[in-house]
């Protein structure tokens, strides 16, 4: 039986990453674990370290406009503006609901930062909107 083995050492140790090439890397090796028979994963699990190496990556931000996210969480005042249910729970810093603010035109491509090209959601819709 032929059994795949990767030196996750050699991947980390040798690997430059922005972002973006990390989590393609990263969903890559999953796909690639799931066509693995079990008792083979089983296998890589107890060969592999338990403690993940770091790396370093680096990311583009883009400096948001805070009066935007102000008014697009006072709009919904609580409430998600995709799926209508209450915030999930309050920050603990200032017990204000948590809502996050979604552009429906991503700033990366090119939308801009308004009120009107934003959502408070709560951040299970935030994750179906972006990987649904």
């Amino acid at each position: 039986m032929w059994i795949s083995v990767f030196d996750e050492k050699y991947f980390v140790k040798h690997a430059i990453y922005n972002s973006s090439s990390y989590d393609d890397e990263l969903n890559k090796r999953i796909k690639d674990s799931k066509k693995l028979f079990q008792e083979d994963r089983l296998k890589q699990l107890v060969a592999s370290s338990k403690i993940p190496e770091k790396v370093e990556v680096t990311t583009h931000r883009f400096i948001r406009n805070a009066n935007v996210i102000v008014e697009v969480l006072n709009r919904a005042n609580g409430i998600c503006e995709n799926c209508k249910s209450e915030a999930p729970f309050l920050r603990s810093k200032d017990k204000t609901p948590y809502l996050e603010v979604h552009h429906i035109k991503k700033l990366a491509d090119g939308g801009e930062d308004t009120v009107e090209n934003a959502l408070a959601v709560c951040p299970n819709c935030h994750r179906q909107l972006h990987f649904g």
